[in-house]
């Protein structure tokens, strides 16, 4: 070891070795660090820069050194990044965190997290503690695109249905929310939109119906439900009357037992949303309420029948009347029916009809008893 820290020149050459260990049989690079972060009289220009440098360097190659998991390293990087142990003139760690892909470092670090055999609140605590720190640095300058896919390495980790200690829980919302914040003032957002449909909804469709499940998950899945929903119910999108095809179009690549379980809920956020940006949906003035309101009411029960689809498909009959439940709630409560649709009266009555199918076979014994709710005889 002393060999190593015997000046800058030696140090800097072996945290840059292709080998690691510099010298076979001798120490690690990151003991080599260690090493030099812990003994205070050894004097190397921008030290502690240079140590985080080289440690961020081998989480973005961690697929060939496998650091991403060393606690360690995780641990050396928390010693020297710790406000405490930095003063106001180190004005490198941003610019440093800037010129790094951090972002293939949280998504690496989502993926090394859900592959791992075993839970290690340790490890991830101070894992924990060091995005914290950096995170700030890095989210404002990042692309829409590239927060997205860390959200996405997000989903793909609750959608495992594993235990989520609280730290990696914490990380998972600050990406939410600057995946949210980016998309908010965006450009791009139909690109967006694009990619979400087409390649993160089934995981935002996995990782809900598993948060949901559970209490202790409440603030953790309206973190991911709000940025996802907002990603296809946007204004930008909405305006676009061929919106609603292509969501439901993407709907269709799923079993319904996936999307069944969050669709009465993106039923009433798609109302809300248009309730609220009513006037640039529809360009209507306040002189034209009524025209609204049935534009509104006609859009809210046009999104229903396309979600009938997708329940008349179900093979799970509970969860379909379940969700059915849920939906015709929404549409009791927001007072969307009125005697002017006819077409939607008829699929009321349909509904109806096959309660009534359910309940009588259910009488004569021919099957378990459903859990069909009282709600689905307001029709």
């Amino acid at each position: 070891m002393d060999s190593f820290l015997s000046s800058s020149q030696n140090f800097v050459r072996a945290l840059k070795a292709s080998a690691d260990p510099p010298n076979l049989g001798g120490p690690s690079k990151i003991e080599i660090a260690r090493a030099a972060w812990d003994q205070k009289s050894f004097y190397a220009p921008r030290k502690a820069e240079v140590i985080v440098g080289f440690i961020l360097d081998c989480f973005v190659r961690s697929h060939e050194t496998h650091s991403i998991t060393d606690t360690a390293s995780w641990q050396l990087l928390l010693d020297v990044i710790l406000p405490s142990h930095l003063t106001k003139s180190d004005s490198w760690l941003a610019p440093l965190v800037s010129r790094t892909p951090f972002t293939r470092i949280v998504i690496q670090l989502f993926e090394s997290v859900q592959n791992a055999a075993n839970d290690d609140s340790q490890h991830t605590r101070i894992v924990s503690e060091c995005i914290t720190i950096l995170w700030p640095f890095c989210a404002p300058k990042v692309s829409t695109e590239l927060l997205l896919e860390c959200f996405s390495a997000s989903l793909r980790l609750c959608g495992k249905r594993q235990p989520l200690d609280q730290h990696i829980s914490h990380l998972i919302m600050k990406v939410a929310v600057s995946f949210h914040r980016s998309f908010s003032t965006s450009t791009a957002k139909k690109k967006t939109f694009t990619s979400f449909i087409q390649t993160h909804l089934k995981d935002w469709l996995l990782s809900l119906d598993y948060l949901q499940s559970s209490p202790n998950y409440s603030t953790l899945f309206e973190s991911l439900y709000t940025p996802g929903v907002e990603c296809f119910l946007n204004i930008d999108i909405l305006r676009d009357n061929k919106t609603e095809n292509t969501i439901f179009s993407a709907f269709e690549n799923f079993t319904p037992e996936i999307i069944m379980p969050v669709l009465p809920r993106v039923f009433l956020s798609y109302i809300q949303t248009l309730r609220k940006k009513r006037n640039a949906i529809f360009g209507l003035g306040s002189s034209q309420k009524t025209d609204f309101l049935e534009e509104y009411r006609e859009a809210s029960l046009q999104f229903f029948a396309s979600c009938q689809h997708i329940l008349n498909e179900a093979t799970q009959k509970d969860q379909s009347w379940r969700a059915n439940a849920l939906l015709l709630d929404v549409v009791n409560q927001e007072n969307l029916f009125s005697g002017r649709h006819l077409e939607t009266e008829k699929l009321f009555n349909g509904i109806v009809n096959s309660a009534v199918v359910e309940l009588t076979a259910n009488i004569q014994g021919e099957r378990n008893k459903r859990p069909i709710s009282d709600k689905l005889m307001l029709f």
